[in-house]
């Protein structure tokens, strides 16, 4: 069954809720202002990126105990001659200088593109940002941010991406956020796919113009189908803001495996939660697939009807600049 009206409940139950949205909103305003004045930049150059800024972001499953909203922030304070060691190091200086220090996280391996703050707890929940240092770029991104563990830069697009992700419309987000659900109740799936290649797999796969259940259904099929089509080596996921670019590229291939496998399992159980008549089974169903926020009782409403809930839409946008075609953004 297509169970319109708990989809839209489910729906509605994983957006992040006022409490949530003010303190994000309220901790990248005052740290956005804090650092723009310690490195003299212009107010496009601090801005979100991510899964908040696109309008994909979900609130922890509540499975999760140790579940935690995450936020990214960009501030463009690079200079051309720095290293990415550099980068870092002088964001991490200059979080300390305007009262972040005892923030900071420590990252032992030198790892993170970014340096990450802890918030405390509150009522909200918990909460942290990773604050990435970023740099303008001559070449066909906008911008670069470091990669320490390669000791490279990358090329990214983050504001075009999020861009991207807003023009596909709220069928898209509908079933980015619905799927990245699935894939945080199953650890199998969590570990072994990033968000940006769920994201353009979803884009490519994902059957319009019908229900929520209709389009979660098939949409796992396509990604199963499609990545069936090659068991032992890995597909190209081309980059839909700079097509030059396979996202897969760098997929473990073991991980490639793992997932195909869990795509596939999940595509079979939510065929079995489509086609099932009986309202209570089918939510069963469902409810083993999306775990325990979808509603386990509620009104059959068994038809395709339009939608009673539509995701916000994202985060006000920072930088806007001409350009040339852009990059990655791995959220």
């Amino acid at each position: 069954m297509t169970l319109n009206d708990d989809f839209d409940r489910f729906l509605e139950g994983l957006q992040l809720d006022t409490r949530q949205a003010e303190r994000i909103n309220s901790a990248e305003r005052t740290l956005s202002e804090r650092l723009r004045e310690h490195f003299h930049l212009r107010p496009e150059d601090a801005f979100l990126q991510g899964s908040y800024a696109n309008g994909s972001a979900v609130k922890p499953p509540t499975s999760a105990n140790d579940g935690e909203y995450d936020v990214d922030l960009v501030v463009v304070s690079a200079q051309a001659s720095d290293e990415p060691p550099d980068a870092l190091k002088d964001m991490r200086d200059a979080l300390t200088a305007v009262g972040y220090g005892d923030r900071i996280e420590e990252d032992p391996e030198r790892e993170r593109p970014c340096i990450r703050l802890r918030y405390a707890p509150d009522d909200a929940g918990k909460f942290h940002v990773d604050v990435v240092p970023a740099r303008e770029t001559a070449g066909v991104a906008p911008l670069e941010i470091p990669r320490p563990a390669e000791g490279v830069w990358k090329e990214t697009a983050p504001q075009e991406y999020a861009e991207w992700c807003t023009d596909q419309g709220d069928e898209f987000l509908r079933t980015v956020q619905e799927l990245k659900r699935w894939r945080d109740e199953h650890q199998s799936a969590r570990k072994a796919i990033k968000s940006i290649v769920l994201q353009v797999l979803i884009s490519e796969c994902m059957p319009p113009g019908v229900s929520d259940a209709e389009r979660i259904a098939g949409t796992l099929r396509g990604i199963a189908n499609r990545l069936a089509a090659n068991p032992d080596s890995l597909p190209a996921v081309m980059n839909p803001v700079l097509p030059s670019e396979d996202l897969a590229a760098t997929w473990p291939i073991d991980a490639y495996r793992d997932f195909s496998k869990v795509v596939a399992d999940a595509a079979d159980l939510a065929a079995r939660a489509l086609a099932e008549a009986d309202p209570a089974t089918s939510r069963e169903l469902w409810r083993e697939l999306l775990g325990d926020d979808f509603p386990e009782n509620g009104e059959d409403d068994g038809g395709n009807g339009g939608r009673g809930f539509v995701p916000p839409p994202p985060a006000p946008g920072g930088r806007k600049t001409q350009q040339k075609a852009p990059s990655s953004e791995w959220a």
